[in-house]
């Protein structure tokens, strides 16, 4: 079998509270990449619902209540060593743009931000000097969609194309699930895949070196992104006993990664599945460990080369390789390793790497982490200060 490389595109999201913008910022000097000042940056107090992106001069996220999403320029950020108060949070340069956004996504020098009935193309300069600017493209999906059945919109960017996991017609307990794939050079949806015969929660959307994978809780789909044909279907109920998967896949050299859970079996009922790329067929299988918390994992994964990173509450923790018997789990950051911001654990839910930086958002707010200083043996001193932690509306 040729050599694969590694690929994933940073996913997943989700979490509670809203965040509020002032006008547009001044014009400046557009910032390209953020450099943290120390192995850890803790740069904004704002809640996150889901994973990060750094798109045309900014920093952008998707609200925790999934109805508008926030930039703010790379250039404003800085680590903080306090807790800002209302007025000086409320004073940092940062845009609210209304609109359903379940992620956010850079991809072929735009901002794609997934709603349930559009994804929306957005010139990222333009909307940080102007946040009124009008989308360059609105893809309509489906209008009949009940969004209170919406829980994840994996997007992501490959072979030339964006895609997307989008909700799709009514089924039992939730809606029918579709991947859809955008050419950007038209601006329109040139395919569009159910996923499977039921109501599925979407998990994850991967890229290997052929084939694009479409994870939900019960099946994994791989397409051949030339035609849009569906190569392997993998039901999930084959790994075990009312198996499902449960918060992570990802492309890691010639293996998918999951995380999968057995209703019917004992309460620790958890582990590693890996399928070989081709035929989806399980290649190794290992029960996941919980004798402390950082064995357990319980969020979103990135890849990074041969191993899967994950937000561990207040740490990091990382996973593989895969293939070799049970996977290597440890600390890639120790717990309590974030700077605080309230009198209490820090949590970050999800990752993005961008470059030489791992970004890291949750409920609390974003921390900017060297990925050249991982893993770290000993964890950067908490940031908690005695002022009143952001307020929620910020």
């Amino acid at each position: 079998m040729p050599a694969r490389r590694a690929w994933a595109p940073a996913l997943a999201g989700l979490l509670a509270a809203a965040c509020t913008g002032g006008g547009a910022p001044a014009a400046g000097p557009v910032a390209t990449a953020y450099a943290p000042s120390g192995r850890v940056d803790l740069v904004d107090t704002s809640r996150t619902g889901g994973p990060v992106a750094v798109a045309g001069g900014g920093l952008w996220w998707p609200n925790p209540d999934h109805k508008a999403f926030t930039g703010r320029p790379l250039a404003t950020l800085h680590p903080m060593t306090d807790i800002p108060t209302r007025a000086e949070n409320a004073a940092v340069p940062r845009v609210r743009i209304p609109g359903a956004a379940y992620r956010v996504l850079e991809a072929d020098g735009s901002l794609w931000v997934a709603g349930p009935k559009e994804i929306r193309r957005y010139d990222p300069g333009t909307l940080l000097r102007h946040p009124a600017a009008a989308p360059l493209a609105r893809l309509k999906l489906r209008e009949a969609v009940d969004e209170q059945w919406v829980f994840e919109m994996p997007l992501a960017s490959g072979f030339g194309s964006v895609w997307a996991i989008v909700p799709g017609e009514s089924a039992p307990y939730g809606l029918t699930r579709h991947l859809v794939r955008i050419d950007p050079a038209r601006n329109a949806v040139v395919s569009d895949t159910a996923l499977g015969d039921g109501a599925e929660v979407p998990i994850a959307l991967g890229a290997g070196p052929d084939r694009l994978y479409a994870v939900t809780a019960g099946a994994v789909t791989a397409v051949d992104p030339a035609d849009g044909r569906v190569a392997a279907v993998a039901n999930v109920d084959g790994l075990g006993h009312g198996a499902r998967v449960i918060l992570g896949a990802v492309v890691l050299d010639d293996a998918l990664l999951l995380q999968v859970g057995e209703r019917e079996a004992p309460r620790d009922g958890k582990a590693f599945v890996t399928l070989d790329l081709d035929t989806l067929a399980v290649r190794d299988r290992a029960p996941q460990q919980d004798d402390d918390r950082s064995r357990f994992v319980l969020n979103p994964m990135t890849s990074h080369h041969d191993e899967a990173w994950a937000a561990q509450g207040s740490g990091l923790i990382r996973i593989g390789p895969p293939g070799t018997g049970t996977p290597v789990v440890d600390d890639l950051l120790p717990q309590e390793g974030l700077p605080w911001i309230c009198p209490s654990t820090p949590a970050a839910t999800d990752l993005a790497l961008d470059g030489a930086v791992l970004w890291a958002s949750g409920q609390e707010g974003v921390w900017a982490i060297r990925a050249d200083a991982l893993p770290m043996i000993h964890a950067p001193v908490p940031a908690y200060t005695a002022k009143a932690c952001p307020p929620e509306d910020l």
